[in-house]
């Protein structure tokens, strides 16, 4: 399955004016957030996803209320709903790779 940036996702997801408030709220910042409208974009339930990922539905849930998520496991959700986790440097964008 192909991947794309996250920014790309929430351009297709959201209007000029949902992505401008949610900004300035912070919202896009939220891992959980953006785990769940990648989830119901792709038409998976907690716990179909939770199978995919390989975790509890419980655990999904959490992920999706703001739990703290762990970078490789953030890379990992992402990777399975089709998206690509990059890291913003002052020496340009690094994609994080999930380990063979």
């Amino acid at each position: 399955m192909p991947t794309r940036p996250a920014s790309d996702v929430f351009a297709k997801l959201l209007t000029k004016e949902q992505l401008a408030k949610a900004s300035e709220k912070g919202e896009l910042l939220k891992a959980g957030t953006l785990i769940a409208r990648l989830r119901e974009e792709v038409g998976l339930t907690q716990a179909e996803f939770a199978e995919r990922l390989g975790v509890s539905q419980q655990a999904i849930s959490k992920m999706e209320w703001g739990d703290d998520v762990k970078l490789g496991t953030l890379n990992r959700a992402l990777s399975v709903l089709g998206a690509s986790l990059y890291v913003h440097t002052a020496h340009g964008d690094l994609p994080l790779t999930t380990s063979p």
